[in-house]
């Protein structure tokens, strides 16, 4: 098996990309932390990695569609909103369909979940009070460059 230490791998990618290490450019090595965070993140995404799923839990605020993702969450799997005790799955639909369903600024037990940006998801119909949602998925255990 091939593992790195932080340092060791740094030093591998110079080796590797600028040749010996010696000349590597300042530029390339101020960006190795980041270049190596991010292909962690890539990694995360394309494997299938069941070791790093867990549940997470987020909530929902009255009157506002925008939910907020938890932190190192790389892929939710199922979203469970948590109702006077009951608990429903929501389903995942487009933005477009979300935002048709709330422009009549219905309100109630939300349904349904689409992508917002890379922080929020949109719920629909517009949550009439704070919910629980609980957040099953693929979580980032620690990075190598932390």
């Amino acid at each position: 098996m091939l593992s790195y230490t932080k340092a060791t791998l740094k030093t591998h990618l110079q080796t590797w990309v600028e040749g010996n290490g010696v000349d590597a450019d300042d530029d390339f090595i101020a960006a190795l932390d980041e270049v190596i965070g991010l292909a962690e993140i890539e990694c995360f995404r394309d494997l299938d990695l069941n070791n790093l799923n867990s549940v997470s839990t987020t909530t929902t605020a009255g009157t506002v569609p925008e939910v907020f993702r938890p932190e190192n969450l790389i892929v939710e799997e199922t979203l469970v909103i948590s109702i006077a005790g009951v608990k429903s799955q929501l389903h995942k639909r487009t933005r477009a369909f979300i935002e048709a369903m709330n422009r009549s600024g219905t309100e109630g037990s939300p349904r349904f979940y689409a992508e917002y940006d890379e922080d929020r998801w949109f719920t629909a119909p517009i949550a009439a009070d704070a919910y629980l949602i609980y957040v099953h998925g693929n979580y980032t255990p620690a990075s190598i460059v932390d």
